[in-house]
């Protein structure tokens, strides 16, 4: 009697293994690193789900201009698929630099739907995310772009049209990929200015470099304009701000010197 109460301890144990086995559930969101991204290894949702991923154009886009994005400056990333097949949409959404390394970060805006994965690095879909509308589903979140970011920018995104049978086969899996440049504005630095303040800013910016020496001082805003442009050999300037619209402006030296500053 023994023996055959093991048993059927057993047999139940299989069973509900295979149970849970064999079919994934994702439809709470993916459990990270399955962009398809370098810095995922090139993992997709086929690492749960059968089938070979097909690589689409246009199903990430964004508000970045053309020239580029701006260093701190936040912008909205979507990403969008359409399978006339499709019983369930979900995703994975990931940034990364040329090196592979994640890039900037990542506000949830719609909590309904999307959801942080991956430490924070990547956003999914919630269970309340995976219903598209027609043949359609569309997630949108905002980016902030790093202070100093070392290379462009590239969007990666996967993507489960699934059959909604709750298997692991018969889905389409997609993936797709974005890239933004640095705008010119955004030119990494060379550290000639040691010291700006306040910044925020009101009435004069101060500001302190590493030696005197013959420079042009450009004041850049936000589209790139040229505002102001100062020659100087002190080693320390008085900026007069009070004059500029609100907003965000950059200190340029040369061709590749750069601050950022805000004036309130």
């Amino acid at each position: 009697m023994k023996n055959l109460y093991v048993l059927a301890l057993v047999a139940i144990s299989v069973v509900t293994y295979f149970s849970l086995t064999s079919g994934i559930d994702r439809s709470s969101g993916s459990p990270g690193g399955k962009t398809g991204s370098p810095g995922d290894n090139g993992s997709t949702c086929t690492q749960c789900h059968s089938g070979t991923p097909s690589e689409m154009d246009d199903l990430i886009s964004s508000d970045i201009p053309n020239n580029g994005f701006i260093p701190g400056e936040t912008y909205t990333i979507t990403a969008e698929l359409t399978d006339d097949e499709a019983a369930l949409i979900g995703f994975e959404l990931t940034a990364e630099d040329a090196q592979g390394d994640k890039m900037g970060s990542f506000t949830i805006t719609n909590s309904d739907e999307t959801q942080y994965t991956n430490n924070e690095d990547a956003v999914t879909h919630t269970n309340d995310g995976i219903q598209p509308s027609g043949n359609t589903n569309s997630w949108s979140v905002e980016w902030t772009a790093p202070e100093e970011p070392d290379s462009e920018v590239t969007f990666y995104a996967a993507f489960n049209a699934a059959n909604g049978d709750g298997g692991t086969s018969g889905d389409n899996i997609y993936t797709s990929q974005m890239t933004a440049d640095i705008n010119s504005v955004g030119i990494a630095e060379k550290e000639s200015v040691v010291k700006m303040y306040p910044n925020p800013v009101k009435s004069v910016l101060k500001v302190t470099f590493r030696s005197p020496e013959l420079r042009t001082i450009q004041i850049v805003n936000a589209q790139g304009a040229i505002v102001k442009s100062i020659k100087t050999e002190a080693k320390e300037m008085n900026i007069p701000v009070s004059e500029f619209n609100k907003g965000v402006y950059f200190l340029k030296e040369g061709e590749s010197s750069l601050k950022r500053f805000i004036v309130l």
